[in-house]
This record gives C-alpha cells, sequence and structure tokens, in this order.
C-alpha cells in the first residue's frame, strides 16, 4: 500500500491518498474556524481529477462549547451518535439514532468507571443478546481488579485481575459469554525485575540485553536495537 498525504498552512492533512490504479482511494479532510476536525468526505471519481459532485460525505463532527464532540454524523444524518458529558467532562452517555448501541457510564470520584451500561440492537448479532450492565472494582492503586455482570449474576463476561506489590498483573482470569472461562494467564517475572519471563509456562518465554530491552519474545523473534536504544530489526 502506498499513502500520500496533502497539509494546510497549519499542518492539518487535508487529504489522504491510498494506492493507484483500481485501488486508488482518497479521503478530503475539512476543519471548523477553531481548527477542529469537521468533516471526512470519501472521492468516488477517478485518479487525478477532482470533481466536487463525486465528494461522498463519510462523517461530520459538531462540538460543544468545551471543544468535545456533541454529535458524529455518518453519512450525512443517516446514522448519528450523540455523546453527554458531567461537570468533569467524562462521557456519561452514548446514543445512537437508530438504538443500534447506547452505553451510560458512572464514574468514582477519581475518575475511574464504576459502573457501565450497555443496551441495544446490536446485541441480537451476538449468541448472548442480554442487555450489559458491569460494575468495576479497583485496588487502591486504582488497578483493575474485577469486573462483574450485575444482570446476569453469573461470570458471563467475568474478569480477575491481580498484582505484585510493584504493580506487575500476576494472573489474569477472563470469561466469555456463556459463563465459561476463556483465558486463565499467571505471569512470572525475573527475580528482583519487573521484566516478564513467562506467562502460563514453566520455560522462559522473554529474554533481556543488559539494558533491559527486549530481545527475544514467545514466538522466537529476534529484537535487535541500536547503540542508542532504539528498535532497529525484529526477526
Amino acid at each position: 500500500m502506498t499513502i500520500r498525504s496533502l497539509c494546510n498552512s497549519q499542518d492539518q492533512i487535508t487529504n489522504v491518498y491510498y494506492n493507484t490504479g483500481i485501488d486508488y482511494k482518497r479521503f478530503i479532510y475539512g476543519y471548523d474556524f477553531a481548527g477542529r476536525l469537521d468533516t471526512v468526505n470519501y472521492y468516488f471519481g477517478e485518479e487525478g481529477t477532482d470533481v466536487s459532485y463525486l465528494y461522498k460525505n463519510f462523517t461530520n463532527y459538531e462540538y460543544n462549547a468545551n471543544s468535545l464532540i456533541e454529535n458524529q454524523n455518518y453519512g450525512g444524518t443517516f446514522l448519528t451518535n450523540a455523546y453527554a458529558y458531567n461537570n468533569r467532562n467524562w462521557i456519561t452517555q452514548m446514543y445512537n439514532s437508530i438504538s443500534q448501541i447506547i452505553y451510560e457510564n458512572e464514574y468514582c470520584k477519581n475518575g475511574n468507571v464504576s459502573l457501565q451500561y450497555f443496551y441495544g440492537s446490536y446485541a441480537e448479532n451476538f449468541r448472548n443478546t442480554d442487555e450489559l450492565f458491569f460494575k468495576y472494582s479497583y485496588d487502591r492503586s486504582s488497578r483493575l481488579t474485577n469486573v462483574s455482570n450485575e444482570i446476569t449474576q453469573d461470570n458471563t463476561y467475568h474478569l480477575e485481575n491481580t498484582y505484585d506489590k510493584d504493580g506487575n498483573i500476576t494472573t489474569l482470569k477472563r470469561y466469555g459469554d456463556t459463563n465459561t472461562i476463556k483465558d486463565n494467564f499467571v505471569y512470572a517475572y525475573n527475580s528482583g525485575t519487573n521484566k516478564l519471563n513467562n506467562v502460563s509456562g514453566t520455560k522462559d518465554q522473554f529474554a533481556y540485553d543488559l539494558n533491559g530491552n527486549m530481545i527475544k519474545d514467545s514466538d522466537n523473534n529476534e529484537i535487535f536495537f541500536s547503540e542508542v536504544k532504539r528498535m532497529i530489526l525484529v526477526r
């Protein structure tokens, strides 16, 4: 894939061109008086042409007084996502104009999400069609420790994390849409360091150089760094 872009005098991208020939695509970006992204159009014309009536709106944005996205419209007004915020500018609700997906958030005093509610017709595309109401729990360092499904009252989409005293994750359990466990990982670290040694295994899966850079991963990829610690090659 080849990509070429053009910018305006404010260094904002105005046009992006992808490939040539039959794979040619072009997107046009517009901005409002405050420099906020306003529109994204797709060009249906042939490569090398620029005909305004062949611009098709992909999405456009409307902002509130705090420059937060208030509405995002797709295909003109075919589909709209509307956003609501609290007085700390945290998203409290996203509403979809065709009721495909709606979610609502509640927060702890420090900004961590405490409750999250999902509903809408999107669920009809999944095996589990229940509405989702999650409760999030954290430790005293604001690390996520538990996600419980308050509607089903079982382990559906349940999550459990534990950490060591340095904040490294040590275990992760994640359940799927049928109340069955999908992931059950145990993380081990090199003694006296925060360097990951293996995940749910007994052999070393990761190796490091004297600078702490990872030089080998669990897929046996070798990773090379320059003398200034910049990654230069993975093979």
